[in-house]
């Protein structure tokens, strides 16, 4: 069983090649019935289609029926064929009868176009029907008026004048039904003032024409406008020359200037003229003042009084210099030279010690003195004693190392004078004054020790009065 189950499509394909072989063969299209086979039954067997002779019919075909009414077959089956229309009695319709089956089939008239004049005509038959058209008006007009006017018969309505519109000289005015310009042109309208360069007139607002034409006249030209004129206002001609008759200047310059616009020319810097310690110089093209006030001059100045200008009598400048003394002046730790004019202390300087000079020379017996003075000045500063060269028993060797120092100071101040202001201290005052300083003689004993004790004393005494006296007189103006 299984081995013949591979023929089951080759018998489905062979009676679908017969079934079509049937179909193609058949009368009037027919498919045949199913081809028979062992188990299949057709009913009525196969026979000859015979058309029953009676067309029968729908809005669109016809066709013929197979007299077996138990076959019921279409035969002739086909559309429609219509002869020509014929227009009904009722003036909407026509009707068509087809050629074969004599089917009748009635249609509203179509197509066309009704006019005014004319109706419609149908496409179909050629029958006219239906309406006349309305009147198809447009608007007409000629110089005098407007109307409607159909456009197929040409009947008329609504006949009128024109109106509205304002006529110009240029144009005439334009109806405000019908837009048709109509009647005379309008008058110029002069309200316009024109010019040119050279001349000016009246001219028609609309169309330009020209009236009363006349040359520019009147007003006056500056070197930076043109003339006005007087009648029509307008510019013409051309501008003037520059007025330089204006001199200007400021502090550094003067020029030429126009009177009428200010231009500048021949711009030149001040010259000439003296200044003085009052007034600038005077230019001497313009006579502007010019440059700085020239310097005080004259007069002399001192230490204590400034020159005096011999032009105007101002005092100015600085005050001069001291002019110093020839002679030194000194106290006890300075020395200065005094004006000559204002007398005041001027150069004032600390003494500067020298190395000392020998008033008394020692003696065997005796000791000798050493003088110190301002290497500068020559004020005696201070002296000191020299011990004496001689040799003494050990009982005045003892005495005299008692009394007599290796180097003993001794102040000067004893023998400055009073007043060292007004004084001066020179070389040869110093030596008077150690030409005063007695000698001291060889200590004897206790005596010669009290004595020099004493002397000492008076001389440290004298130092402190010469101090307090020289602080006395620089406190002094």
């Amino acid at each position: 069983m299984k081995k013949m189950l591979w023929l089951t499509p080759l018998v489905a394909a062979v009676m679908l090649f017969n079934t079509v072989c049937a179909f193609a063969e058949g009368s009037e299209g027919e498919l045949p019935g199913p081809v028979p086979g062992e188990g299949d039954v057709v009913d009525g067997g196969d026979h000859t289609h015979e058309s029953d002779g009676i067309w029968h019919h729908n809005d669109e075909n016809h066709w013929m029926l197979c007299i077996d009414e138990t076959c019921g077959e279409q035969i002739n089956l086909g559309p429609h064929t219509y002869g020509a229309a014929t227009p009904d009695a009722n003036g909407l319709t026509h009707t068509m009868k087809c050629t074969v089956c004599g089917y009748a089939k009635a249609e509203s008239h179509t197509g066309g176009s009704a006019t005014c004049t004319q109706y419609a005509v149908c496409d179909v038959c050629g029958t006219a029907y239906g309406e006349l058209a309305e009147h198809q008006y447009v608007q007409m007009s000629d110089g005098t008026g407007h109307w409607m006017e159909c456009s197929v018969c040409h009947e008329r309505t609504e006949t009128q004048p024109h109106t509205g519109g304002t006529a110009t000289c240029k144009d005439q005015a334009v109806c405000e039904v019908c837009g048709t310009a109509y009647g005379e042109l309008g008058k110029h309208d002069y309200s316009v003032t024109n010019h040119d360069e050279k001349e000016h007139w009246q001219e028609c607002s609309v169309c330009g024409e020209k009236k009363g034409v006349e040359a520019h006249s009147g007003g006056k030209a500056t070197c930076s406008e043109q003339a006005v004129c007087a009648a029509c206002g307008a510019k013409y001609g051309a501008v003037a020359a520059h007025d330089f008759s204006v001199m200007k200047s400021d502090g550094a310059y003067h020029w030429k200037e126009c009177s009428m616009c200010g231009t500048q020319a021949e711009k030149t810097a001040h010259s000439g003229g003296t200044a003085t310690c009052i007034e600038r110089a005077a230019c001497s093209v313009c006579g502007a003042k010019y440059g700085e006030r020239a310097a005080h001059k004259g007069g002399t100045a001192t230490c204590n009084k400034k020159a005096t200008c011999e032009v105007c009598g101002s005092s100015y400048g600085d005050y001069a210099p001291h002019t110093p003394g020839d002679v030194w002046r000194s106290d006890e730790t300075t020395h200065w030279h005094n004006c000559t004019v204002c007398n005041a202390r001027i150069d004032s300087t600390l003494h500067t010690e020298d190395g000392g000079r020998v008033v008394t020379k020692p003696t065997e017996n005796a000791v000798g003195l050493r003088a110190y003075s301002c290497a500068v000045c020559g004020r005696q500063l201070r002296t000191e004693y020299i011990p004496a060269t001689g040799v003494v028993s050990s009982s005045s060797s003892a005495s005299s190392a008692s009394s007599e120092p290796a180097s003993s100071s001794v102040s000067s101040s004893s023998s400055a004078p009073a007043s060292s202001s007004t004084s001066s201290q020179t070389s040869s005052s110093a030596s008077s004054q150690t030409a005063q300083i007695q000698t001291p003689t060889e200590p004897k004993g206790r005596l010669n020790n009290v004595i020099l004790i004493m002397v000492g004393c008076l001389l440290a005494a004298a130092g402190v009065c010469g101090i307090i006296m020289a602080v006395n007189l620089r406190k002094k103006p």
